[in-house]
């Protein structure tokens, strides 16, 4: 039994901790802070007496604050609470493994998905693969219920690997992923057909990063059938992913001179890309432009130069509109838009005027200093051509 001043240290402190709670819920942030600093100092004195009974407190309050100062974005305070409740969960682990296991690796996926946000990418990785060790081992037991945890880090590592560009570690990472979707699926379950999505489009989209773009295109295929199916029920979460593959697969098919396979699957990428634009120009719009081009192009390929001038011409008409929402990001593509013209759509040389002045606002080393010469040049050729 408790002496009489336990008792009421012990009530002071569930106190003080269900304050600490209300106030974060608030966004009370520094009362907060001292409720639950509070509640920690009498958890802290209560562990000495029983740690089997507090220990668990204590790392529950620091886990509190550590949640606390990540919505503050205060990283340094929240790392050093993570760490303090990691060294108490390892102990207790070690009493009761079935029970700290999953708390353990919650607590882990908790401080690297932290040091992933604040770019220290060693550390998120050694948190992660410490969770994923814990819930592979979890898996065995409720491959149903843990399995989702191990596709969630794996996904995160995958994502880290991409940034640092190693590219065999994000393969490898989306094939583990890969086995347990198709596990999780040949188990009878459709719930996850929407994840296997994802990744194969992940893995696809890698793919294309490397220019390995049979691979690439295989897998966006597979990744297509699935979403093209989730989205007949629910259109609008997917119409962004399946316009990006699409307009992937239509710059694999032109690379591999199949201008007809090409055309069809840009066309199904403006289709989306159109729909999305009229409710948020901003974003999509840019897109729109660009798979007119593309269209453009195709068609030049197919010598129909009426249907490649029309789509030229709405690539510069979407390009100005743009530019009116913002010069310096847009400006530049109009001025790259209206040198085609010239170059490969016969447009009379005076755009070359108008790109001329959009291009003399830039910084000259760069993309406008490259365009600028692309000018100079067309204007010599037809210099040349006049007088032959």
């Amino acid at each position: 039994m408790y002496n009489l001043d336990t008792v009421i240290d012990d009530s002071v402190a569930n106190t003080l901790n269900s304050l600490g709670k209300r106030y974060r819920a608030t966004k009370e942030y520094e009362l907060s802070e001292k409720s639950y600093r509070e509640a920690l100092r009498f958890r802290k004195r209560l562990a000495k007496i029983d740690g089997k009974q507090y220990k668990p407190l204590v790392a529950e309050t620091l886990n509190s604050l550590a949640t606390l100062y990540r919505e503050q974005n205060n990283y340094d305070s929240a790392v050093e609470c993570y760490r303090e409740v990691i060294s108490i969960r390892r102990g207790l682990l070690r009493e009761d493994p079935l029970h700290y296991a999953p708390i353990l690796a919650i607590t882990y996926t908790n401080i690297a998905n932290l040091h992933r946000l604040y770019h220290s990418n060693r550390l998120a990785k050694f948190f992660y693969k410490e969770a994923l060790n814990i819930y592979k081992v979890l898996a065995r037991g409720d491959s149903d219920k843990y399995n989702i945890e191990t596709l969630n880090i794996l996904n995160s590592l995958a994502i880290i690997y991409r940034k640092e560009s190693r590219f065999e570690k994000a393969k490898d990472t989306y094939m583990e992923s890969l086995v347990i979707y198709k596990a999780l699926i040949n188990s009878g379950s459709n719930s996850y057909r929407v994840g296997l999505g994802t990744l194969l489009t992940n893995l696809g989209t890698l793919y294309f990063s490397e220019n390995m773009l049979d691979k690439a295109k295989g897998v966006y295929l597979l990744a297509l059938d699935i979403l093209l199916d989730l989205s007949k029920k629910e259109p609008i979460p997917y119409r962004p992913t399946i316009a990006m593959m699409l307009n992937n697969l239509g710059s694999i098919y032109a690379s591999q001179e199949k201008y007809s396979e090409a055309l069809k699957s840009f066309k199904g990428a403006l289709s989306h890309y159109s729909s999305l634009a009229e409710k948020n120009p901003t974003v999509y719009g840019h897109h729109v432009a660009t798979i007119f081009k593309n269209l453009a192009s195709m068609y030049v390929h197919q010598n129909r130069m009426k249907r490649a001038k029309l789509f030229h011409l709405k690539a510069v008409q979407v390009y100005k509109s743009l530019a009116e929402y913002n010069q310096d990001i847009y400006n530049i593509e109009l001025a790259s838009c209206l040198v085609d013209g010239v170059h490969y759509y016969k447009q009379h040389s005076l755009s070359l005027y108008r790109a001329e002045a959009i291009l003399k606002t830039y910084d000259l080393e760069g993309r406008a200093g490259e365009l600028l010469r692309k000018i100079n040049k067309l204007r010599q050729q037809r210099v040349s051509l006049s007088l032959s």
